[in-house]
């Protein structure tokens, strides 16, 4: 298995089904997928920010991004926020979460981020001592209110 930058030729790919599973995952009471959408913006967060995708004998286990910007009370200081964080349903429970964890991680450091943000939906099988592992420690939470108007 290998971490690997995403390009826009990963837009296939990524803006396929593991962004309907993903959306089914997260929100399975509110139609979130529009896959017009969901290119733009990907293909925005590829060409300007951070996605990398975990690859194992040519097929993408997995996949991480994370928006890339000014801390808000201090536009000095630069901040990656992840916005998603798959592994597809066949690399569950191998490494595959793990390696892109630990590059974005990496990636913090590397790029001299001030702050690196993780969230975890509720039912996640991630646990918040393998984010400790990596440095990211609770400090907020975040509530969600759906509306049906998406």
């Amino acid at each position: 298995m290998h971490i690997r930058r995403a390009t826009l030729a990963d837009l296939d790919l990524m803006a396929g089904q593991p962004a309907r599973e993903f959306c089914e995952y997260a929100s399975p009471d509110m139609p979130i997928y529009k896959e017009a959408r969901v290119r733009e913006f990907l293909g925005k967060l590829i060409s300007g920010h951070f996605v990398i995708i975990a690859e194992e004998n040519g097929v993408a286990a997995g996949s991480l991004g994370a928006l890339i910007h000014p801390h808000i009370w201090n536009p000095d200081l630069r901040c990656a926020t992840e916005c998603f964080w798959w592994v597809n349903a066949d690399f569950r429970g191998g490494r595959a979460g793990y390696m892109l964890l630990r590059e974005y991680a990496q990636f913090v450091e590397r790029e001299d981020i001030a702050k690196g943000f993780v969230c975890v939906l509720e039912h996640s099988a991630v646990s918040g001592a393998a984010l400790e592992r990596f440095g990211f420690l609770p400090r907020e939470r975040t509530y969600i209110k759906e509306f049906s108007n998406a």
